[in-house]
């Protein structure tokens, strides 16, 4: 039995795991088989696509900890535009061997004597002290040396890329091919990662790609009402705290399934409450509006600043209905090829801030995204003619013909089409 929380039991911190991880029991389950001497079992090599905010670090961390328990090493990396994929591979890998050699007092073949930090090589030299020979061993050779160090102990190799979607399909692949060469040693090596959804169809293609396409894919998406209500009320139950039911379920709406909000809502709702263990509806009622005006520049907010101007534009033409939006119509509007528009559709979808609802409709993946997108598109200048046309600022010039945004935010135009 889960022992009982003290203070707030819900955690809104981007990659820390939650008090209770609902609806990812299977792909945990199949991890803990591979920890469990299951190096060659599919899910031993494994990917994970998601939008932002949906957990994928958390499921990283998760796994991470439990080979920690089980006695295996974890080189854990995310990639930066300054170091590279490779340089932190590298580094961590050599941290990892001395680290390894001297917990169990292991003679190493070979001994670290620097690390090139922003290269791909550590240079290491023989342990005999008459030698002054030095040589430059590759990834390859690191993570072979370290498994090979835990047949003789316990547990193996976990390596770990979250956002993998940072380095891009041409560093992951470098490492793939590195990786399939160690695997092919039969060495105790298992591998996890994780990036957004567009990163999956660009690791698919391309040469040598054989070993990325053998990978399991985990797509980790939305929670079901069931699961999010039960992360809901499993969480509130282990703090000490109790809700109504209608609360509880005002609370698994306005989720929406979204992990992240889960564990903002709830946050919220337990410090708006002057007594946790008899939470009121109006305390609930406070506590969800103050996590949907910090979902949206949270979560949404960095999406519209790296968007470009042509994914604004289908962004802003979604604001024409206050409901989900019909394909046909928006490419009607849209000023460009069909084709165009679903390859902005697809991009929007892939960051995650719309989804599909229905065949031949996508919706904001949240309540808050709209919000989010109806703020920052006011801020920004954009327009919209009566006919649903959106027009950038830089070419608002009638303002005869163009609705000013800030009339969508609080009388969104109704939907007739359906």
């Amino acid at each position: 039995m889960t022992a009982m929380v003290s203070g707030n039991p819900f955690v809104p911190c981007f990659g820390v795991p939650p008090y209770v991880l609902a609806g990812r029991e299977d792909f945990l389950s199949e991890m803990s088989d591979v920890l469990n001497n299951g190096f060659y079992l599919k899910s031993s090599t494994s990917m994970l696509f998601g939008v932002r905010g949906v957990g994928k670090t958390v499921l990283l961390r998760t796994v991470e900890k439990r080979a920690v328990e089980k006695g295996w090493s974890v080189i854990a990396v995310s990639p930066s535009s300054r170091e590279g994929l490779m340089g932190r591979l590298i580094a961590r890998a050599a941290y990892t061997w001395t680290k390894l050699q001297t917990q169990h007092r292991l003679l190493p073949r070979r001994k670290i004597s620097s690390v090139q930090a922003f290269g791909v090589g550590a240079t290491l030299q023989p342990p005999q002290p008459t030698s002054q020979t030095q040589y430059q061993p590759d990834l390859e050779t690191l993570l072979s040396d370290i498994a090979r160090l835990h047949q003789q102990i316990e547990g193996g190799l976990l390596i770990t890329i979250d956002e993998a979607h940072v380095a891009g399909a041409d560093e992951v692949r470098d490492f793939a091919r590195i990786f399939q060469h160690c695997r092919g040693q039969h060495l105790p090596l298992v591998f996890l990662g994780a990036g957004l959804p567009h990163l999956s169809q660009a690791l698919r293609s391309g040469e040598e790609t054989t070993f990325l396409q053998r990978c399991k894919w985990h797509d980790i998406g939305r929670l079901s009402r069931k699961e999010t209500r039960k992360a809901l009320h499993l969480t509130l139950t282990q703090g000490g705290g109790s809700v109504p039911n209608a609360g509880l379920e005002q609370m698994t709406d306005t989720c929406d399934g979204h992990p992240y909000m889960i564990q903002l809502a709830g946050a919220n709702v337990w410090s708006a409450a002057a007594d946790p263990t008899h939470i009121t509806l109006e305390e609930v009622e406070q506590g969800l509006l103050e996590a949907s005006a910090e979902l949206g520049p949270e979560v949404y907010g960095p999406i519209w600043d790296d968007m470009s101007t042509t994914d604004k534009k289908l962004a802003v033409a979604m604001l024409y209905r206050s409901g989900p939006s019909n394909t046909s119509d928006i490419s009607d509007r849209w000023g460009a090829s069909k084709s165009s528009f679903y390859t902005y559709r697809t991009r929007l979808m892939d960051s995650g801030l719309i989804r599909p609802e229905t065949k031949g409709s996508i919706t904001f993946s949240h309540p808050s995204a709209r919000t989010l997108i109806l703020e920052k598109a006011k801020t920004e200048g954009w327009h919209l003619t009566p006919n649903g046309i959106p027009i950038p600022p830089t070419k608002t010039t009638n303002t005869d013909i163009a609705a000013d945004i800030s009339d969508m935010i609080t009388e969104p135009t109704p939907d007739t089409t359906y």
